[in-house]
């Protein structure tokens, strides 16, 4: 029992141990997966797809970034505030020219990730949620843990993300960003 080896042994258990108490998990994203552009439903249920890098319409110097179909799309950027609203700006399309645009405001109801979880405003029923003192915008449905996303949603060529934090037992848990690929939106 008093080979050193054996002791080396033991004593690289006891130290990763401890780190596995004292130290949070940390997951980083899949890298190797493939970019998901993600989809906008407007709040009457009508789905924009990302128009794709390149050349598209344009109106007053603001580029079609989204289809909504033949004669809906969003122009220009889209900018995501405090995680939970959305300023778009929705163009009426006549064959190949934009007609005419109108800006407005709603309120992110749920986003769905790539993985499938869909998560709900947190701000719907009232309640303040939080993980390991981080406020929650959405909680995700996931019955074996208590998971929800936190912080910004970030906006690059039509792949939104965000972080989702995983609480796993009583103070252990971990964040990953994941990327959407569903945002609905609902009226303010």
């Amino acid at each position: 029992m008093n080979s050193p080896w054996i002791k080396v042994l033991l004593s690289s258990l006891w130290v990763g141990a401890i780190a596995t108490c004292a130290l949070p998990q940390v997951s980083l994203a899949d890298d190797s997966a493939p970019a998901v552009q993600a989809t906008i439903v407007l709040p009457d249920g009508t789905e924009c797809y990302w128009a794709g890098p390149g050349a598209t319409l344009a109106f007053e110097g603001k580029r079609l970034n989204y289809t909504c179909g033949d004669t809906l799309g969003l122009i220009g950027d889209t900018t995501i505030a405090n995680g939970t609203s959305i300023t778009l700006e929705t163009a009426t399309i006549n064959g190949t020219t934009i007609t005419g645009s109108t800006p407005q405001t709603l309120a992110i109801a749920s986003v769905m990730l790539t993985d499938g979880t869909t998560c709900t405003s947190a701000a719907a029923d009232g309640l303040s949620r939080a993980i390991q003192d981080k406020p929650l915008d959405y909680f995700c449905n996931n019955s074996d843990t208590a998971a929800g996303l936190t912080g910004a949603i970030t906006a690059t060529n039509g792949v939104l993300s965000v972080d989702r934090i995983t609480q796993e037992g009583f103070d252990r848990g971990y964040v990953e960003t994941m990327t959407i690929s569903t945002l609905t939106t609902a009226q303010p």
